[in-house]
């Protein structure tokens, strides 16, 4: 295993750790329970948490360390209070939350991670007043009309997504305008691109054996891997 690897697993053991026990811990406690520090020597021991202890410092995160009056380190109490590793809580006004959720109509069907959004947006409004209920409000009607595609698209949009991020090669039926004919195309996808209001899939061709661009609204029908491997 690489060693950075090894260090972020021992780091991150150590955080799990000391926010499960919700207690201070000494050192033989740690090295003893901590994946990482039970196979070390105690001068190995002594360098390694020294050194994590310092780079979680680092990046905010900051142990407490009680010592005692006799001054043997391997008799420090360790403890990570919770508010010296959670994030504060994002707080948005009832104008910045109306905003995101227009954001939210606008894309709903053309985003592939609309659905996540929408239950965010539920996290973050849950027992909040509604502002509707406010006699210094007034309700008002939006109207959006939304794009050719819909939940349809939005589908497409998540398969070839997720296609992208585990080098999945695809299969689905495509459009073409110059001949006016729907066939089956198999395509290594590479990336997508949104522009002119339209998303766009640039991937290998099989077929044509080149990079080609495909407009995902000619594709007919679901896409599907190509391979079940």
């Amino acid at each position: 295993m690489a060693k950075d690897t090894e260090k972020l697993i021992r780091q991150l053991s150590l955080i799990a750790y000391l926010m499960a026990e919700r207690r201070p811990v000494t050192a033989t406690e740690i090295r003893r329970d901590v994946e990482g520090y039970s196979d070390m020597t105690e001068d190995a021991f002594a360098r390694r948490f020294y050194a994590d202890r310092a780079e979680l410092d680092s990046l905010g995160i900051h142990l407490s360390v009680d010592r005692p009056a006799d001054g043997f380190s391997e008799q420090e109490n360790y403890s990570l209070a919770p508010e010296a590793f959670f994030l504060p809580a994002v707080e948005f006004t009832d104008s910045e939350l109306a905003a995101l959720q227009t954001a939210l109509s606008l894309l709903d069907g053309e985003f592939a991670y609309a659905e996540p959004l929408r239950l965010a947006l539920q996290q973050l409004t849950w027992g909040r007043p509604s502002p509707l209920g406010s006699p210094a409000q007034r309700a008002i009607g939006l109207g959006i009309t939304g794009s050719a595609g819909g939940a349809e698209l939005s589908a497409r949009l998540a398969k070839v997504d997720t296609a992208i991020y585990r080098r999945k090669r695809i299969e689905f039926e495509y459009f073409t305008m110059q001949s006016g004919e729907t066939a089956l195309r198999k395509v290594d996808p590479y990336e997508l691109l949104f522009e002119g209001g339209q998303f766009y899939l640039v991937g290998w061709s099989h077929e044509r054996d080149a990079i080609r661009v495909f407009r995902l609204s000619r594709i007919r029908g679901k896409v599907a891997y190509a391979t079940k491997a």
